[in-house]
């Protein structure tokens, strides 16, 4: 593929992505990766040793934690299995903390 038809994909794709960049979405992601930070850390687990078992790369944990990677609910199960810890229950407190912040999606 040229380089012409590869930035006319990229521009194209552009259009029709979400724009999610907003101070609402930043701080949803923060919340994502301090819940993952704490549920890491109250098992003990180190970032290399959850990647390791999640058969991720190494450096995922972090950038997820970091709020610079959203993972996909699937990887995000996946991962939270592989801290030997219960999806739902985080999953639960993910979305009270969310709540908790104005976050949330709960209709009133």
């Amino acid at each position: 593929m040229s380089a012409n038809k590869r930035a006319s994909n990229a521009v194209a794709w552009s259009k029709h992505k979400p724009r999610l960049r907003d101070e609402k979405y930043k701080a949803i992601c923060k919340v994502i990766g301090d819940t993952l930070y704490d549920v890491r850390h109250e098992l003990g687990m180190s970032q290399e040793e959850a990647a390791a078992i999640a058969e991720i790369d190494r450096t995922y944990p972090s950038l997820m934690e970091r709020g610079l990677r959203q993972p996909t609910l699937t990887v995000f199960v996946h991962y939270i299995r592989a801290l030997k810890a219960d999806p739902p229950k985080v999953l639960a407190r993910l979305v009270k903390e969310l709540d908790a912040q104005d976050l949330g999606f709960t209709s009133e």
